[in-house]
């Protein structure tokens, strides 16, 4: 066979793959937005392991009227401008990849208002197609990403998703992480529409672990500190 340039919706695809292994890197990428977007609350939903329905819902600035146009385009991010940024990076995604890979094998929904708009907008996009653009819709202040039915045109990714137990128990791992990382600021979980944590804004990182695991590890734990220089260890 001669060699061919493929066509743009096949390289976007075969893209997406790069960015979204399975659901867990989903949740990942919606959650660093949303904590990017300066959101002290986040909820995320997670149905059917992820595969059928994963969202991330929260409290941040929410995105202009304006740049809804780019928001699922690749390579479009309002985190940097130049390559000097580089050196500098002060956010978590930065590549303008992650919403347009998502929304290439799936059916992505978002839901935004910033603090000073009057009504929320909503998009929703189907693989390459463009279903709802900019519709004005009731909302809070904040961002709520949906994603549902992944690779569901991508059947040679979705034969290697494993068991729904097996994709939320990954979820779970990336979820608890985050969690006890950003221990001030309040999270839920809920799995198939039931609430798995509720963990609301604590002081240190000791009383995170402490909603997240057993109270009893409270008696075992050692408080560990390390400064040399630029390198600082807890």
């Amino acid at each position: 066979m001669a060699i061919h340039k493929l066509a743009d919706y096949v390289i976007n695809r075969l893209k997406a793959g790069e960015v979204v292994e399975k659901p867990a890197s989903i949740l990942k990428e919606l959650v660093e937005n949303a904590l990017d977007a300066g959101a002290t609350a986040i909820e995320v939903c997670i149905n059917d392991g992820g595969k059928s329905y994963l969202s991330a819902q929260d409290n941040g600035s929410g995105i202009e009227l304006s740049d809804m146009d780019l928001v699922l385009e690749r390579y479009a991010t309002s985190k940097i401008q130049t390559d000097e940024d580089l050196y500098k990076i002060s956010s978590y995604g930065f590549r303008g990849e992650a919403l347009a890979s998502i929304a290439e094998v799936s059916k992505t929904t978002i839901i935004t208002k910033t603090p000073y708009a009057e009504i929320g907008t909503k998009l929703v996009k189907k693989g390459p197609e463009l279903i709802l653009r900019n519709q004005p819709v009731g909302f809070e202040q904040g961002t709520i990403v949906s994603v549902e039915d992944l690779f569901y045109n991508v059947p040679a990714r979705l034969k290697f998703l494993k068991s729904a137990q097996t994709e939320f128990f990954y979820c779970y791992n990336y979820f608890v992480d985050v969690a006890l990382w950003h221990y001030d600021k309040a999270w839920v979980m809920k799995k198939n529409d039931k609430i798995s944590f509720d963990l609301k804004p604590v002081r240190d990182l000791k009383d995170r672990i402490m909603d997240i695991f057993k109270k009893d590890w409270k008696k075992n734990l050692k408080e560990f500190a390390f400064e040399n220089g630029p390198i600082q260890l807890r």
